[in-house]
């Protein structure tokens, strides 16, 4: 599955028919993204309406259409006051999510799912107890304590994670349209300016650091971010599949890049794949066996975990 981001753009009609062809399926969300929106004018509530009417009689049907969302982290935005005290206390988008939206797919597509917003857990945008969330105490350290390093994966619980990310640097043929002979070192003011994690550089180098040698070279940073960066999602995403059961999918940001950058992405914007893409084929094989290191269970009594008369189990090691 592809999620169509609403930061983004709705996709070209050949996007659409190749998906068809490829058995792609599409998340769609509507064109909302980060923000909250003045739903108590009604001329912008009409202007929605219209956009959404549009979208929906181009898109509705594709067979690879799966889902209809509402729009990006908006409710999350407001629920957790990312602009602090100048923040309204209304959610305004609230009634774009459950009252105009809703209504254009009655009317134009009853048939597809719709998801209010991305995350939403019901009273709590962020819950992993109920349907999805989007898991950045990796990376962006949202939990207190967290390093923000991709062992915090193994902290989530989440039902269903449909954003999460590991950033890594482009291709040889991408920083060839960015950066100059001169520029290819790591700590350079071209390659820090291409870096749009919002992390801090230093600290980004420092995560490559953490598990394989620190960057000397541009083809060190290459090499080893990259490595790194499927290192991260391997283990959020045998995480997760590990806890089937309790969770059931996940979407990683992000796919691809509109141009030169070390991001999130898997695939950059020469179209060259970096090795995370690769290791995907593996960590998303439709069977696949996950080894994990575990705490042993406390010794019992009736089970001594010493001497010729141990009695062991697996697990135990």
């Amino acid at each position: 599955m592809l999620r169509i981001w609403g930061g983004g753009l709705y996709e070209t009609e050949e996007f659409y028919d190749l998906c068809d062809e490829l058995g792609i399926l599409v998340w769609q969300d509507f064109g909302f993204a980060c923000s909250m929106y003045p739903d108590d004018k009604e001329w912008f509530v009409e202007q929605v309406r219209a956009e959404a009417t549009a979208a929906v009689r181009r898109i509705r049907n594709h067979p690879c259409l799966a889902l209809w969302c509402g729009g990006n982290e908006n409710l999350e935005l407001f629920q957790g006051r990312w602009d602090g005290k100048t923040q309204a206390t209304k959610f305004f988008g609230d009634k774009l999510i459950h009252e105009t939206l809703p209504a254009v797919l009655e009317a134009e597509d009853p048939k597809t799912p719709y998801w209010p917003n991305s995350p939403y857990g019901g009273d709590n945008a962020t819950s992993e107890d109920y349907g999805d969330s989007h898991y950045w105490n990796v990376w962006h350290s949202k939990l207190p304590g967290s390093n923000g390093d991709w062992p915090n994966y193994l902290l989530s619980t989440s039902r269903f994670s449909s954003e999460f990310g590991f950033a890594a640097p482009c291709g040889y043929a991408s920083w060839d349209k960015a950066a100059s002979p001169d520029d290819r070192w790591p700590r350079s003011p071209v390659a820090r300016w291409h870096d749009k994690t919002r992390k801090g550089y230093e600290t980004y180098l420092n995560f490559i650091a953490m598990h394989y040698p620190a960057p000397q070279t541009f083809d060190d940073l290459i090499y080893y971010g990259q490595a790194n960066q499927a290192d991260a999602l391997k283990c959020g995403i045998e995480h997760w599949r590990r806890l089937k059961g309790r969770c059931w999918g996940t979407l990683f940001w992000q796919f691809n890049d509109c141009w030169p950058v070390q991001s999130w992405s898997v695939i950059d914007s020469e179209g060259d794949p970096k090795a995370a893409y690769y290791a995907s084929k593996r960590f998303y094989a439709p069977v696949l066996l996950s080894l994990a290191v575990v705490s042993p269970p406390p010794p019992s009594p009736l089970s001594p975990r010493c001497g010729r008369g141990r009695i062991g189990r697996l697990g135990d090691r």
